[in-house]
C-alpha cells in the first residue's frame, strides 16, 4: 500500500486539505446534481399526468358537444352573428 498510517492518507505529505477539499467539493456537486435531477423528474412526471388527465377530460367533454379554448376552432364574436343589433351600424355622411 502506498500510505503506512491513516494519518498518512490525511495528510498526503502536505497536500492532504486541497485533495480532500476537492473530493468533499466534488461529492457535494454529485449529490446536489443527483437531488436536482430526481426532483426535476418527479416534476415531468407529474406535468406529464396533469397533461394526459387535461387532455381526456377536454376529450370526454368535446364529445360532448363542448368547445374549450386550446381547439383550433373559430371563436364567435358578436360581430359574427347575423342578430339585428349587429347588422344596424351607423352610416357616416361623407
Amino acid at each position: 500500500m502506498a500510505f503506512d498510517s491513516l494519518s498518512e492518507i490525511w495528510t498526503m505529505a502536505g497536500h492532504g486539505p486541497y485533495v480532500w477539499t476537492c473530493y468533499g467539493v466534488f461529492l457535494l456537486a454529485m449529490l446536489l446534481l443527483a437531488s436536482v435531477s430526481v426532483k426535476s423528474h418527479r416534476q415531468q412526471l407529474r406535468d406529464l399526468g396533469h397533461d394526459q388527465q387535461r387532455a381526456s377530460t377536454s376529450e370526454q367533454s368535446s364529445n360532448a358537444g363542448e368547445s374549450f379554448a386550446g381547439s383550433f376552432g373559430r371563436v364567435k364574436t358578436p360581430t359574427d352573428s347575423n342578430t339585428p343589433e349587429t347588422l344596424k351600424t351607423p352610416k357616416k355622411d361623407a
